[in-house]
């Protein structure tokens, strides 16, 4: 049976913890599987077993076209960037 996103995100968050990542590392890692889990929940995915090749193209695809919204420019490249890096 596979296991819920979120507590994969936390048990790796306690991983990289324990394994003495720097805290900012471990703050920024958080927030963007955080985002992450949050995007495929709109979707209905909650557990790994329904993660595919195909989520994570549509994910890429969803970060190069988030938009800004303080100006409605689209963020694109240097958003993916942030997210996956």
């Amino acid at each position: 049976m596979a296991s819920t996103l979120q507590t994969q995100v936390q048990s790796y968050i306690a991983h990289l913890q324990r394994s003495g990542h720097k805290r900012r590392v471990v703050n920024t890692t958080k927030k963007q599987l955080d985002y992450f889990v949050t995007w495929c929940q709109t979707l209905s995915i909650d557990s790994t077993d329904q993660l595919s090749d195909i989520t994570a193209s549509d994910y890429l695809e969803h970060l190069q076209n988030e938009t800004d919204l303080l100006n409605g420019s689209v963020i694109g490249t240097r958003i993916v960037r942030e997210r996956i890096t």
